[in-house]
């Protein structure tokens, strides 16, 4: 199922990239930037967590990853890097929905930021992750006698046919550091979707602002576009309350184990079809690849002539409120 999930995630996510890349105009660039983030984003992650399928044991005060993804062929420490790089970009697509959100709220009372601007505060969100992937790295447990001892522990595993890594105790600055800074992220995360998803609402709902009613359906429509998305920081938080279930209780489950990462997957499942239904040029773009896909003409609509389509026909300009 991981993997049938994350093979869907990655061609739905791919597809998306390119067609922002080609059919958004340019007056639509920041959204782009945004969008095209968050689909590289997902690529990366979704690719990763189909490679690993990471089950996480708690064993005393240490934890243990055993991988069941293709990507254990590579042995031991390739795995726990394509590990630590999928949780880097859970992490990084965390901080662009509430980048997301914070932006949409931002343009309904300002004018849009510069793309360098845009740019900028996505690398400066995605900077404290960074320090994260780093530290998480350092965090491999190397003392083979304990080693030795933590795999009796778990004796009910065959250790010399998995593929593994152990990591120093959850008290250690390393990995204590690390599962902090998760706790904090999903945390900031759910409040803020809540919050800022509320007031610009809020925003959009009122009778006296000066909003035109095009210009409100196109962010009602690229607030519906981010609600599974949203959902992430959500699901991770339920994820981290069954991790921390597992530390304080010492529970040996290997359902709960698994479902620690694997409720990660929910969101990407479900994200492309949204952006399927709700960002335009996206739904263009399949409906023309699966002509061609099929042997079946299609007309392109060139990105520079959507403003002179939208002038001679209203419903097209409807349609293209919609779009994002």
């Amino acid at each position: 199922m991981n993997m049938l999930a994350a093979a869907q995630w990655m061609m739905m996510r791919r597809m998306l990239g390119v067609t922002l890349m080609d059919r958004i105009p340019n007056s639509r660039l920041h959204e782009m930037i945004l969008l095209f983030n968050v689909a590289m984003t997902d690529l990366i992650s979704s690719a990763a967590l189909g490679a690993v399928m990471s089950r996480v044991l708690v064993i005393g005060d240490n934890l243990a990853y055993i991988f069941h993804g293709p990507v254990k062929y590579f042995g031991n420490n390739f795995s726990f890097l394509v590990h630590t790089i999928m949780l880097h970009g859970l992490i990084h697509c965390v901080t662009l929905t509430i980048i997301s959100f914070g932006y949409r709220l931002f343009v309904l009372r300002h004018s849009s930021p510069s793309s360098r601007n845009v740019w900028l505060i996505i690398l400066l969100g995605d900077f404290p992750s960074f320090l994260m992937f780093v530290t998480f790295m350092c965090s491999l447990e190397t003392d083979n006698t304990l080693i030795e001892t933590l795999k009796k522990e778990r004796n009910d595993i065959d250790w010399n046919v998995v593929t593994h890594v152990f990591l120093t105790s959850v008290y250690a600055i390393p990995l204590g550091s690390c599962s902090f800074y998760l706790f904090i992220v999903m945390t900031v995360g759910c409040f803020s979707v809540i919050i800022i998803r509320r007031k610009a609402n809020s925003i959009l709902q009122s009778a006296d602002n000066s909003l035109s009613a095009t210009t409100k359906r196109f962010h009602k429509a690229l607030m519906k576009a981010l609600a599974v998305q949203a959902s992430l920081p959500f699901l991770m938080y339920i994820a981290d309350l069954n991790f921390c279930y597992l530390c304080l209780f010492q529970v040996h489950s290997s359902p709960l184990e698994n479902s620690v990462l694997m409720l990660s997957m929910v969101p990407p499942a479900l994200s492309p079809i949204m952006s399927i239904y709700y960002i335009r040029p996206y739904r263009v773009g399949l409906q023309e690849w699966t002509k061609k896909l099929f042997g079946v003409s299609s007309k392109y609509v060139p990105k520079n002539s959507i403003n002179a389509l939208t002038r001679t026909n209203p419903r097209l300009s409807r349609s293209f409120a919609s779009d994002l």
